[in-house]
Formats: C-alpha cells, structure tokens, sequence
C-alpha cells in the first residue's frame, strides 16, 4: 500500500510514542525499496542478492528504534549510511573467514597472472583458463569464486572518506526522484533492457518471491544459471536505475 509523505510522518510520531509492531511494520514496508536500492548496489561481489537484502532489512529495523522523527533529518537519510556499514560488516566477517590452503594461494596467484596478460579482456572462457592453467573447468570456478569472495576484504580499505554513503550517491539527491526508480512504469521500461531467459529470472524471483532453487525448477535450468542470470539482470537494472 502506498503512503502519504504525511501518512508516513505520522507513523513516525506514533511509533516513537507506542512502538507498535503494526505501525513498525507499515513503515518497514513502504521503505523496503531502499534497502533492494543499497543490496543492489553491492551485487557481484560474491554475495547473494537475498543475503545482502537481508543484511539490509536489519539494519533498517534496527535504525527504526532509533530514529528520532523531530531530529529535522529525514528517516532515508538516516538509514542509509546504517544499511551501508551493516553490509560493509557483514562483507568483513565474510572475508576474514575465509583460510587459504598453500595449494589455493599458487592457484589464485597463477589465475590472477592469466586474467592480467596483454590481451586479455576479462572474458575469458573459463575452459580457455582451465586449459592454460592446466586443472578443470570445475576448479577455475571453484577459483573464480574464491578470488571474488576475497575481493571482499577490499571493503576494509575504503575509508569513509573516500566513499560517499550520502543517500544522494544511491539514489539521487531527492526522496522523490529515488522513488521514481522504484516506479511500475520504469521498471517495466527498465526490464526491456534484459533478454528473456534474464526478465524470466527476475520476474520470479523478485516478483513471485520464489527462491533460486524453485525459479531453477520452474524454468528447467540450474540453480547455477539463475544465480548467474540473476546477478547479470541485477547489474544491468542498477546500472539502468542509478546510471553507473
């Protein structure tokens, strides 16, 4: 259901004053937009979209409690930076589990030395890898991965300095022009950007909420395909949302 900007303000004050889980749900629900926003903007780098959506929405509930509605700052300006630093946690803890074998370590050594060559233009097949490298296609996956998930730990050294987690940066500079990007119509305008087998994916998944292993069933692909297909859509619709 859509609120009032008035309706919402309201929810606000009475949440404060009585912190009742059906007003705490409403506002949740109308701002549930935002944390798909700042989950989008973190994809391919190793994560799950619904894991990041997660961290999100958590973040988001706990910034609620906090929120002081006559603090003259409006609550999507409040929140972000929060749903950004749990992310950000959430991408540190991922990363500093990670332990490399010696075997692991050459292997990404020896990958990164094949991806880097003069001529290569990062798209490589990863049979052409494989062959290069001299192991299966299944371990250059199994690498590809690893070096993804690795890439994490890059997060740590981004200062907040160097890093605007204004709302301005993930969805413009105002309220409204964010919302536009959530708008029916721009997303269906939005959706043709995709091929079929991708609008597919997406409408499954975020449409019907079904989980990638049922959207894998209902279109007769692996649950492989729809993670890959789905973190090719995502990518093209933020570029497409947010102009990156």
């Amino acid at each position: 259901m859509n609120y009032t900007e008035n309706e919402i303000n309201q929810f606000f004050i009475d949440y404060k004053k009585t912190h009742d889980e059906k007003i705490r749900e409403k506002i949740i629900e109308h701002f549930l937009y935002l944390a798909k926003a700042v989950a989008a903007k973190f994809i391919n780098r190793g994560v799950e979209f619904d894991d990041l959506f997660q961290v999100a929405s958590l973040a988001m509930l706990k910034s609620l409690d906090r929120y002081d509605p006559d603090s003259g700052v409006k609550f999507t300006t409040y929140v972000t930076p929060c749903m950004i630093g749990e992310i950000k946690n959430y991408f540190r803890d991922k990363s500093r589990a990670i332990h490399l074998s010696r075997r692991d370590s050459e292997q990404l050594v020896m990958l990164s030395e094949v991806l880097s060559r003069p001529g290569n233009r990062g798209d490589e097949k990863p049979s052409k890898i494989a062959q290069t490298m001299g192991v299966s296609v299944e371990r250059v996956l199994e690498l590809l991965e690893m070096r993804r998930t690795i890439n994490l730990s890059s997060l740590d050294a981004t200062s907040d300095d160097e890093e605007d987690d204004s709302i301005g940066n993930f969805v413009g500079e105002t309220d409204s022009g964010f919302e536009a990007a959530v708008n029916k119509d721009f997303i269906e305008r939005a959706m043709k950007k995709l091929d079929d087998n991708e609008r597919k994916v997406i409408y499954l998944r975020f449409w019907k909420n079904l989980s990638q292993k049922m959207t894998a069933e209902k279109l007769g692909i692996s649950q492989m395909t729809v993670s890959r297909l789905e973190r090719k859509a995502l990518s093209k619709l933020n570029s497409e949302y947010f102009g990156d």
